[in-house]
């Protein structure tokens, strides 16, 4: 079944309004981050900093970037939906996946700092 061809306007203004919406999540990242480090004192910004790295920020954002450019991609038709249930699935499994080798680590060392 052949899909209508995209309006370049409209995917303009899609590509406008995402990087907007990107570039304000950002902003209000970095002035979390400095208040959270400058209020800080020496111990606890390592500590912020712990809370980041374990929290998996940026497996967090690698994974909503592929899930957004896959969308993305599907919908201006240049992959199927057969290539997307591939994609999501394979980030479903490199999730639990790391969720499974975390909770194992977990109870088996318990003396990471």
């Amino acid at each position: 079944m052949e899909q209508p061809p995209i309006n370049p306007e409209t995917m303009r203004i899609a590509a406008f309004y995402v990087t907007i919406i990107i570039a304000i999540i950002a902003v209000g990242a970095t002035i979390v981050g400095s208040i959270a480090f400058f209020k800080a004192g020496s111990g606890q910004a390592k500590t912020f900093s712990l809370l980041v790295q374990r929290a998996g920020a940026l497996q967090l954002i690698t994974v909503m970037s592929i899930i957004g450019a896959s969308c993305f991609l599907a919908v201006i038709g240049k992959v199927n939906s057969e290539g997307v249930i591939s994609i999501l699935s394979g980030i479903a499994g490199y999730v639990l996946g790391g969720y499974a080798a975390k909770t194992r680590g977990a109870k088996g060392d318990d003396s990471e700092e």
